[in-house]
């Protein structure tokens, strides 16, 4: 990105307008990062190029919030069940007249959290941790919790859970960018057009009760580009850089070591347990077959891609990651074969989406598998929304045996919640092959409610354990993503607050 001299102007670049402005309608990566720009949060992530205390990364700190609450300065009993969350004042509305914000405001973010609809895992993280939230006075929250969980500060760092004022009651979710005009952060929107929104400073915003953002450019622009040819010239001049960008070139993986924050599962492949055709011996002969070296390749041809093989569930910067696993990079044929002399040759219909590096993967594994003994009855899934949506809905009986998926969290650290429990969790809305474990099940609600972070992560690696012994799914690559945290404004991207 550059940033003019004159003009104090920050440009950056779409594709496709930032929409959904409104924290509880969005989960995209741009809307996300401007409502970071405009809304005040209790807890946030700092951005990306910024550790946290202690050098860390993703560890939330606090924002309107004063401190952190801990059992240590009052702010958790010692049931770990109630939180008492206290306001720094000096936050304004940008409102006629202007006001302080209040904790009212945000009991009213919470109540509408209820937007984002039965079937969206981030209202599901809220409902199934809290039970009540109610302001004691202007300045303090009360938060009761059905259990123990000791991400409740990260839920509350995530971007749905600002402060809404009561002027915003009479604007419907989804409304258009530009409507919510009322800003408590640096930012306000002062212009809204298709193509374009445009942000400047908001007079109401005070740098003295804001730890966290900055409130540098005169205007911030976001705009549509007219096509690809556009996006590459910009880019190529300096102007501006995609916001989902490492800013790296293919194959440069020094510039990110192993512990870098921000990996996701993606690929992998999940194996439809709903399907005789994927038994255990089945399932560890495809693991063995797999050259993951040649994925991880094929993935180094991509522009700002960042990849690792892996043989874990949790890739690096997720709570319990275990670093130095063996990462059965390379295919075993002969490990393989093994496994399948009582299981003949099987046949196994893989679906994929109808994108190119998508198609070039899974042909990659059709070749190691067929040397092996497996082969693979390809279906080719377009529109790639159908992917998800139909054919892999779990509730819906697909008729597929293997698939080729990605995971992507709504926050890194402490995030078992946004990991594993969905993509493995009886029920999950992730759960994509219907695994069901009710030692992983147990394991997983141990972790959320250990009060010591140390043992919470070890309860994360016995649920690896778990799935690498059971293997719904077959582990590839650990990719470095930076848009993954930030759709939600749980964090900024470098060089922004």
């Amino acid at each position: 990105m550059k940033m003019s001299s004159t003009t104090g102007t920050r440009r950056l670049l779409g594709p496709g307008d930032p929409d959904h402005l409104d924290p509880a309608s969005g989960y995209h990566v741009r809307p996300g990062q401007l409502r970071r720009m405009l809304s005040r949060q209790l807890f946030v992530f700092a951005a990306l190029d910024a550790p946290g205390p202690d050098g860390l990364h993703f560890v939330p700190v606090p924002d309107v919030a004063t401190e952190v609450p801990t059992l240590a300065n009052g702010g958790v009993d010692e049931t770990g069940t109630r939180y008492v969350i206290r306001l720094r004042g000096g936050v304004w509305w940008n409102s006629e007249p202007g006001r302080e914000v209040v904790a009212q405001d945000f009991v009213r973010g919470f109540e509408r959290l209820a937007h984002l609809g039965p079937d969206h895992d981030a209202l599901r993280y809220f409902t199934d941790t809290i039970k009540e939230v109610r302001a004691a006075d202007d300045a303090t929250l009360h938060i009761r919790l059905r259990r123990p969980a000791n991400d409740l500060v990260d839920l509350l760092s995530l971007g749905y859970v600002v402060a809404v004022p009561r002027e915003h009651e009479a604007w419907a979710p989804g409304t258009p960018p530009g409507t919510e005009t009322l800003s408590n952060g640096p930012y306000q929107v002062t212009r809204s057009a298709p193509g374009e929104t445009v942000l400047t400073p908001n007079p109401s915003w005070r740098q003295e009760s804001d730890p966290i953002r900055t409130g540098e450019h005169a205007r911030v622009e976001v705009v549509a580009p007219a096509g690809d040819e556009q996006v590459r010239r910009e880019i190529a001049d300096g102007v501006l850089t995609p916001a989902w960008s490492w800013g790296v070139v293919p194959g440069s993986r020094a510039a990110f070591p192993e512990d870098f924050p921000g990996f996701t599962l993606n690929p992998y492949l999940v194996f439809n347990l709903r399907s005789p055709n994927a038994n255990r011996a089945v399932r560890h002969a495809v693991a063995h077959a797999v050259d993951k070296v040649a994925v991880d390749e094929i993935m180094a041809g991509l522009r700002d891609v960042v990849t690792l093989p892996i043989h874990s569930v949790l890739p690096p910067g997720n709570l319990g990651h275990t670093a130095g696993r063996p990462a059965l990079a390379s295919a075993d044929p002969d490990r393989a074969r093994a496994l399948l002399r009582t299981a003949g040759r099987p046949v196994l219909r893989a679906v994929v989406r109808d994108i190119a590096f998508q198609r070039e993967v899974m042909a990659s594994i059709a070749a190691d598998l067929d040397k092996c003994g497996i082969t693979l009855d390809l279906d080719v899934v377009a529109p790639p929304r159908r992917f998800y949506g139909d054919i892999l809905d779990p509730d819906k009986d697909g008729e597929w045996d293997l698939a080729l998926v990605g995971w992507t969290p709504d926050w890194f650290g402490n995030n078992g919640r946004a990991v594993l429990r969905p993509m493995f969790g009886t029920g999950g809305s992730g759960n994509f092959g219907g695994y069901s474990e009710p030692e992983v099940d147990a394991l997983m609600d141990q972790a959320l409610e250990a009060p010591d972070p140390a043992r919470a992560a070890e309860l994360w690696r016995a649920v690896d354990d778990v799935l690498l012994r059971d293997l719904p799914v077959v582990p590839l690559l650990a990719f470095a993503c930076m848009s993954c945290a930030a759709r939600t404004g749980s964090a900024g991207w470098p060089g922004m607050p």
